[in-house]
């Protein structure tokens, strides 16, 4: 079950055990690996965390609004809204993930709000808080936040009308995301 939600909670707690996009860069030689400096910490915000605390233990999930804004925004709302309080984890798949946030607590169920427009990739600038950590020529490998992320690479960003290039989000484990419907949910246009 899971208790005292506080922040924000999620509707599917995605703890994937498939391999990301890309492989992980190479580990550093033993000799060059230390203790952490103060440099490679920092604070996440506080109004983007998720903490949720089950019978197993706590939880805490940093949100991304920069990937995802509409979805972490629905999540906060929700959650103030106590709609989270009391669920379970309805399916739990060893090494792949971990579901909760249904009313339902089958998959099948949603809040009463209207579906949301798929975010499944972003746009990044100069401006986003972009951690590289491999650069694959045509690919950018790193992190906004706690989340991995695979992005075109930066040298396009000069050749794209709003500066930016597109990105993703790369599910490994420990990644939270949000579980969606089959139909999909795409804005409307009218062409006159």
């Amino acid at each position: 079950m899971i208790r005292n939600v506080s922040i924000a909670a999620l509707v599917a707690l995605t703890l994937s055990g498939a391999a990301c996009a890309a492989p992980p860069p190479p580990m550093p030689p033993a000799a060059s690996i230390g203790p952490p400096a103060a440099g490679d910490w920092r604070t996440p915000d506080p109004e983007n965390l998720m903490v949720i605390d089950t019978t197993k233990g706590r939880i805490v999930v940093e949100l991304s609004p920069e990937v995802a804004p509409k979805h972490v925004e629905r999540v906060k709302g929700l959650t103030r809204q106590g709609f989270y309080d009391g669920r379970s984890f309805f399916r739990v798949i060893d090494l792949f993930m971990a579901q909760t946030g249904d009313p339902k607590e089958d998959g099948t169920g949603g809040s009463d709000q209207p579906d949301l427009a798929a975010e499944f990739t972003f746009r990044r600038g100069v401006q986003t808080p972009f951690v590289q950590v491999a650069d694959q020529t045509v690919a950018d490998i790193g992190f906004i936040g706690a989340l991995p992320v695979m992005t075109q690479s930066s040298m396009l960003m000069a050749m794209t009308a709003d500066n930016k290039v597109s990105g993703w989000a790369l599910y490994c484990p420990g990644v939270a995301g949000m579980a969606r419907g089959e139909t999909p949910i795409v804005p409307t246009a009218s062409f006159s």
